[in-house]
């Protein structure tokens, strides 16, 4: 073979096998390629002198065997221009969603950007507000909103705080908005904010309106008036302080509730403070505070959760505390006096004794006592001989005094729990003896009888004794449930009914003795003799 045609062969069979190894390397770079960005191609160009070949790839080498180079081709400017975009997009769309006026000026003092709400919150016009304008053709018209549009220094002001000036300025506009200026320097610029603060302001103005009001109410009050945190950290204090509790406001202020109470009140005063931190909207307790002059002073103290108006969660405790000595004074006076008054719808006025409707309500208890546990329940009754003949021999005041000492005798009497003696009316008594059997009435009966005759008070018209006497009958019962039928008669009643029986009994059989009835239940028992 000619050498020419070995030389042409030998150079075929290098560039085949140089091809070969080019497209083992592009087939995967190629299956890569999907995976490149936008504006982003893939090259092979043969690099003269190289053994390998390069890939750029955003200005970075990738080293591959064989004499030529992979070239990635950005096309930079249009990677550039759709990233620009994106983050213009990105910033107009925050701009837009804030709750503020925006402008952007660059360190010329020109307008980058300014966002719909700045423009509408100073009325300005949306070509004063254009890219590229500087922010001396803004501030007259700023300054305009001042009402000093020819005014140099006003002009002066806002360009200042347009530019670099981080003090708030404040508008009050026309309509009666209140806006909010402040500058925020930043790299390559500055970042100018506008907020509407007229509700601000407005709550601001009604808050300090309503802690003046709140404080003219609470320093003249004739109550002390504390305002606490959540915690129990006292923050205001009354001056009532002072009249009221002896203690200056600064000093109760470091004080607990419980540091000067009662120790007898100690409970209470915690138990209303745990009211209120378990959720509780309020809480009463009135308790006893030790004054610094030593003495005991009631207070009657409420307190009421100050809560969030949105989120109602606790903010504080409102406490109004009241000097209540003068008041509990008087409510002892009216318990006293309802007790006296209890008394005496229940008392005998002459006698001291129960009166007849005590005398029924005891009947009707003891009754029912006595029918639970099994018990006998006994009654005397007595009235005094011929006593009708002593008021007209001796006159009514000597009577009342006779009456007097026959209740002295029955009371002396019944000393035991549950013992009740009465004035049934007129010269005529009784006596309830629970858990008395037949035999122990009729000694007690007998201990009157006699206690009433060693008085020896003379009575000329009570023959033969010629002093007082009484007469008196017994009757005793084993209790049993009462039936509530209609009509039928209680066996208190019946008991009752049988000892005046008794009573009768004695009147007949000769006065200054006692007669017993036998033992009953409900049915009315007989006088069956006299003792």
């Amino acid at each position: 073979m000619p050498r020419f045609a070995r030389l042409t062969a030998a150079l075929a069979d290098l560039t085949a096998r140089k091809a070969a190894r080019m497209g083992r390397v592009m087939a995967p770079l190629q299956a890569m390629a999907w995976l490149l960005p936008t504006g982003l191609s893939l090259g092979l160009l043969p690099r003269a002198g190289l053994s390998t070949a390069a890939l750029l790839l955003a200005g970075a080498g990738l080293a591959l065997s064989g004499g030529a180079a992979l070239v990635v081709y950005r096309w930079a400017a249009t990677v550039q221009r759709q990233a620009l975009a994106r983050r213009h997009a990105l910033l107009e769309g925050i701009a837009a969603s804030m709750g503020q006026g925006l402008a952007i000026w660059d360190q010329g003092g020109r307008l980058v950007a300014a966002n719909t709400l700045f423009r509408e919150l100073l009325a300005l016009p949306a070509a004063l507000l254009s890219a590229g304008r500087p922010a001396a053709a803004v501030a007259p018209a700023m300054a305009a909103l001042l009402g000093a549009e020819a005014d140099p220094e006003a002009t002066a002001r806002c360009l200042a705080l347009l530019l670099a000036e981080r003090s708030p300025l404040a508008l009050a506009l026309p309509n009666g908005r209140l806006l909010t200026l402040r500058a925020h320097p930043l790299p390559g610029g500055v970042v100018t904010t506008c907020s509407d603060v007229t509700e601000i302001r407005s709550a601001e103005a009604a808050l300090r309106e309503s802690e003046a009001r709140f404080r003219l109410i609470a320093e003249n009050s004739g109550d002390v008036v504390v305002l606490s945190d959540v915690d129990g950290t006292r923050r205001y204090v009354s001056p009532m302080a002072n009249r009221v509790l002896g203690l200056p406001p600064e000093e109760l202020i470091t004080h607990s509730l419980t540091d000067r109470a009662h120790p007898d009140d100690v409970d209470w005063v915690e138990a209303a403070a745990m009211a209120l931190a378990d959720g509780e909207p309020d809480a009463a307790v009135t308790y006893r505070f030790q004054h610094p002059d030593g003495r005991w002073v009631w207070i009657d103290l409420r307190a009421r959760t100050h809560t969030h108006p949105v989120t109602g969660a606790p903010l504080g405790y409102v406490a109004v505390m009241r000097d209540a000595t003068e008041a509990k004074a008087a409510e002892a006076r009216l318990l006293e006096a309802l007790e006296n008054m209890e008394e005496m719808a229940t008392t005998d006025a002459l006698t001291g004794l129960a009166n007849r409707r005590r005398f029924e309500e005891a009947m009707a208890l003891e009754w029912r006592r006595c029918a639970r546990e099994g018990q006998p329940l006994s009654l005397l009754v007595l009235d005094a001989d011929n006593f009708k003949r002593y008021n007209d021999r001796y006159g009514h005041p000597a009577g009342d005094t006779c009456l007097r000492m026959l209740a002295g005798c029955l009371s002396a009497t019944a000393r035991r729990p549950g013992d009740v003696a009465a004035r049934q009316g007129g010269e005529e008594f009784a006596m309830l003896m629970p858990k008395t059997d037949a035999e122990g009435a009729a000694l007690l009966a007998e201990r009157v009888r006699a206690a009433v005759a060693a008085e020896a008070l003379p009575h000329a018209g009570n023959q033969p004794a010629g002093i007082v006497t009484i007469s008196v009958g017994v009757a005793t019962a084993y209790p049993e449930p009462e039936l509530d039928e209609p009509g039928a008669r209680s066996g208190a009643e019946a008991l009752l009914s049988a000892a005046d029986s008794a009573l009768y009994a004695a009147k007949m059989g000769g006065r200054n003795r006692i007669c017993a009835a036998g033992p009953t239940v409900v049915a009315l028992p007989t006088a069956v003799g006299a003792m």
